[in-house]
């Protein structure tokens, strides 16, 4: 065989192969959405407006950990209480006492996601009257993570009626 014939005939074998990772990697794509915004809806600055339906499928239940960042007394524990004992749509369960944030600056409250599946915290932001524009991502490396969402409450919360739970 001569050379020429020999490269036409392995040039055969890498286009199929070629081919089929390429539809391989297509359908893998349609099949797993990526959890960093691009299947929400996103307006022009880039910032996440809504999630789709999809993704929205209110779950069972929720794990919260509810944190305050506007700096007002008792405002986690108000929060907290109001909502574990709405349990409207889901359970929403605290497993600890509510804290302090990293810092007692935050202007609005922020819905952290620790799994891919942002329902948990779009339902946390409907519970307490937000739009999902403040739902963000935020996915342990490794391991399970103690909570499945955590509110940083900020001062946009402050003169919000928790009745009967509030101050």
């Amino acid at each position: 065989m001569t050379a020429a014939k020999r490269r036409r005939k392995r040039g055969k074998f890498w286009f199929p192969l070629v081919i089929a990772v390429a539809a391989g990697a297509v359908g893998l794509s349609l099949l797993y959405p990526r959890p960093d915004g691009r299947d929400a809806t996103v307006d022009d600055e880039g910032s996440v407006r809504s999630f789709p339906d999809s993704v929205c499928t209110v779950p069972d239940s929720v794990t919260v950990m509810v944190l305050n960042g506007a700096g007002i007394d008792d405002l986690a524990r108000t929060v907290q209480r109001y909502l574990t004992r709405q349990g409207t749509r889901c359970l929403f369960r605290a497993p600890g006492d509510p804290g302090n944030a990293d810092r007692m600056d935050y202007e609005t409250t922020i819905i952290v996601s620790h799994r891919q599946d942002v329902s948990g915290a779009v339902a946390v932001a409907g519970e307490l009257g937000l739009p999902d524009s403040v739902v963000v991502w935020q996915i342990p490396r490794t391991g399970e993570p103690e909570v499945d969402v955590t509110v940083y409450l900020g001062r946009d919360m402050a003169g919000r009626s928790f009745a009967p739970y509030s101050n």
